[in-house]
């Protein structure tokens, strides 16, 4: 009996065709998106390997309607997670590929967060861990081993970033002006809310909590404890960011001014 994936040549192309046309855009009123979601309905598409392929190719996280075989589909899976970070939620965590080295550090460089899933074996590998968080800065060191997490060299992996680095994010945090659909923050949810990259650096962190207090919670633990940080943090968005510091600076006396005065402004 023929497979209920297998599509008529001409379903194929048509679907293709569509998702040529199609901008990438969820739910759009469109001729292309109509029928892409007519197909995905029907479940006429989800287990062909060449239309998911085009397709998470234009939306990652169209890798969800894909059947639970081609979810653990290495190309797919690459593919989807190169698009868009957030489709490795819809990643197949019981595929064979999580033992595979050179592909788990491919998907740890899109998104550090997919160390978490690398089979045991792996995540106890010294060499392979450091080379992830090189790869996946803090997002990566978030799922390490407790063991490996305090490896002096691991750490220091992390939190190293070159200078030009350092000088873009900066850049970024000056010219920001608070809207969340610009380049500049972009440039700041990459560097400091994905891959983690700036998290450490006390002169990156105390400029954007400046300019937004609540990104104090993205800071790593030494900078949630650093007096300094969470006053600029406290002064820019009041007592609602001191859940994420330390109950030290919680109860500092001039934390709390700091938290009075912005509640006053």
């Amino acid at each position: 009996m023929a497979l209920a994936f297998q599509l008529m040549p001409q379903e194929q192309a048509r679907f293709l065709h569509a998702v040529g046309e199609w901008s990438g855009v969820i739910h759009q009123a469109s001729a292309s998106w109509t029928c892409i979601w007519g197909m995905l309905a029907e479940k006429t598409v989800n287990g062909n390997h060449e239309c998911m392929l085009a397709l998470v190719r234009k939306n990652g996280l169209m890798l969800f309607h894909a059947r639970h075989v081609l979810q653990g589909d290495e190309q797919i899976a690459l593919n989807a997670v190169s698009q868009n970070r957030e489709a490795l939620e819809h990643v197949n965590k019981n595929a064979e590929f999580w033992s595979n080295r050179e592909f788990v550090l491919s998907l740890v460089e899109k998104n550090g967060s997919a160390l978490q899933y690398a089979n045991e074996v792996l995540r106890s590998d010294r060499e392979f861990v450091l080379e992830a968080v090189k790869l996946g800065r803090g997002a990566a060191l978030d799922y390490v081993s407790n063991a490996l997490k305090t490896d002096q060299k691991i750490a220091a992996v992390c939190w190293e970033f070159a200078p030009q680095e350092r000088e873009r994010f900066l850049a970024a945090v000056r010219s920001w002006d608070g809207a969340k659909d610009d380049c500049h923050f972009r440039c700041l949810q990459e560097m400091a809310f994905h891959k983690k990259i700036v998290n450490g650096d006390k002169e990156c962190m105390l400029a954007l909590v400046q300019k937004w207090g609540y990104a104090v919670e993205y800071a790593n633990d030494k900078l949630r404890g650093d007096k300094e940080v969470v006053l600029a943090a406290v002064s820019n968005a009041g007592s609602a960011c001191l859940k994420y510091t330390t109950k030290q600076l919680q109860g500092d006396v001039d934390v709390m001014e700091a938290s009075r005065q912005n509640t006053a402004s």
